[in-house]
């Protein structure tokens, strides 16, 4: 199983698994892989369209605008899903601490990840919904998507409540900031 990473550490610790588990994140998945490749070798942002994401995967898809100024991230998209599971809809806002508090540069360091490798990213972990303030396991998937002028300015990703925490290899009572389980390369 995974290690947990600490976000004190700047690199990740990485889980041998590989691959996310979540059939939603694996339709969104497949269809980033299918999308044309452009000149970085990752598909280009305008080659993404939502309205091509199947009805059942939609509403856990989020999308965000990745710029060169703070704040760095910015909720371009975020599904009704998403929505719903976490009492809140960022479209529109930053990745900031108001809305990630002490989660916001791991949230950075693993989105910086995704635009400076160009590569996809699976994460499971535990974290709180703030609808019920109950500690569920969640799955994300991210996958970035390029510019014309050639760098990653948008990341597509995927947010869902994950079965058990036996499928993600996180205790269900561990610490939060701890216990976050990275899984690189998902769409093997």
């Amino acid at each position: 199983m995974g290690k947990a990473l600490d976000p004190a550490h700047t690199e990740p610790t990485v889980d041998s698994a590989g691959c996310v588990e979540d059939p939603r994140l694996r339709t969104l998945g497949a269809l980033w892989r299918d999308l044309p490749v452009g000149a970085l070798g990752v598909p280009g942002r305008a080659a993404f369209d939502p309205l091509d994401v199947p009805r059942r995967t939609l509403p856990y898809l989020f999308v965000l605008d990745a710029t060169e100024s703070r704040p760095r991230y910015r909720f371009r998209l975020i599904g009704t899903g998403i929505a719903g599971l976490t009492g809140r809809d960022l479209t529109g806002r930053p990745l900031d601490s108001h809305a990630y508090g002490d989660f916001t540069d791991l949230a950075h360091r693993l989105l910086d990840g995704v635009a400076e490798t160009r590569r996809p990213l699976g994460v499971r972990t535990r974290t709180m919904w703030l609808r019920d303030r109950a500690w569920m396991m969640a799955e994300m998937l991210f996958l970035p998507l390029a510019t014309a002028d050639g760098r990653i300015g948008r990341i597509l990703g995927g947010y869902v409540q994950a079965p058990s925490a036996r499928h993600a290899g996180i205790s269900p009572r561990g610490n939060a900031m701890r216990d976050i389980v990275v899984i690189p390369q998902p769409l093997g």
